[in-house]
């Protein structure tokens, strides 16, 4: 009887295995075609801002020197936060947004013509309007030289006193490009 109670536990042993080891072949499957992209259509996603400050926005902060390249002096900065500080409305293509980006640089030499380079994605400033005409804006104010080619994403050299300290760059994006807009080549 022991014999016979022992072959019964075993066969009962192997069922169970066989059914986990099934059950885990079915969770995998079902894991992996719940994971998969079943779409192709692009997808935009909007944040909550609060008080109109983030710094999850900006892209980069990084130290130059007087030829445009990174420099190896161990300088560093990074943005703080950027910040919409008023929206002048209006017809669509004729609106402009004030902005703020606050930098801190940490060693950079001004004087020996270190300078910040920054870039900042204004495409994810939940303050903006959705429909905001990209293809035609400009960047103008206390920043250096900028580049609107890759706009929504904004590249600027932040002018000389922003290296000495920590400091708020404000600047005024518009919907209609200006002369002397997009001047920076990158």
């Amino acid at each position: 009887m022991t014999r016979n109670l022992t072959r019964a536990r075993a066969a009962v042993a192997m069922l169970v295995v066989a059914v986990l080891v099934a059950a885990g072949a079915r969770l995998a499957t079902d894991a992996t075609a719940r994971t998969s992209a079943a779409w192709t259509d692009d997808v935009h996603a909007t944040t909550s801002v609060s008080l109109g400050t983030w710094a999850s926005h900006a892209l980069g902060c990084v130290v130059i020197d007087r030829a445009g390249a990174e420099t190896s002096s161990g300088a560093t900065c990074e943005i703080a936060s950027v910040s919409v500080d008023r929206i002048q409305w209006g017809e669509v293509g004729h609106r402009a947004a004030n902005l703020i980006v606050a930098l801190v640089p940490r060693g950079v030499s001004p004087g020996a013509g270190e300078r910040l380079r920054v870039t900042v994605d204004l495409s994810t400033l939940g303050e903006l309007p959705a429909d905001w005409r990209w293809s035609t804006a400009g960047a103008s104010g206390e920043i250096g030289a900028v580049d609107c080619s890759a706009l929504p994403v904004l590249t600027f050299q932040a002018r000389d006193w922003a290296g000495w300290g920590p400091s708020s760059v404000p600047f005024q994006l518009h919907e209609t490009r200006e002369p002397g807009d997009c001047s920076m080549q990158v």
